[in-house]
């Protein structure tokens, strides 16, 4: 089974690098349990709203998993994230800047579907790199 669960997280990968926003609606239940990033929507429809606000700010954002590792029905990855800064993100203006950042993922995986993500993307190298913190 961890196989198959690990297979559902590279489905998602291989979605955000074709910027298919649909995906949300074959990998998560309608009550996915998103704790990353704070402030999302609850459910599908917030992931897909973020996931469209992350294609808009990056348009050829590109997603590597580094490693994966699973276990019953859990699966953490490491994911390296890169992109061109050409859109709003958050209260950020494009800056038109490549970056590159990193989240961390645990996804709890039933039945070939995400119910519950926890993430810690490292937000201060993106937001450095953006010049928005120093």
């Amino acid at each position: 089974m961890s196989d198959a669960n690990k297979a559902v997280v590279r489905r998602w990968v291989q979605a955000v690098n074709e910027g298919d926003a649909d995906i949300n609606e074959e990998l998560f239940t309608p009550e996915t349990d998103f704790h990353v990033p704070p402030g999302t929507a609850p459910g599908r429809e917030g992931r897909r709203e973020w996931f469209l606000n992350r294609l808009k700010a990056f348009p050829d954002i590109h997603a590597t998993i580094e490693e994966q590792i699973a276990e019953g029905e859990k699966v953490v990855s490491r994911i390296t994230f890169r992109g061109t800064h050409k859109g709003q993100l958050g209260d950020i203006p494009p800056t038109g800047k490549s970056v590159e950042w990193t989240i961390i993922t645990i996804d709890r995986i039933a039945h070939g579907k995400i119910l519950a993500r926890f993430g810690l993307p490292d937000g201060m190298s993106l937001y450095r790199q953006l010049g928005a913190i120093k």
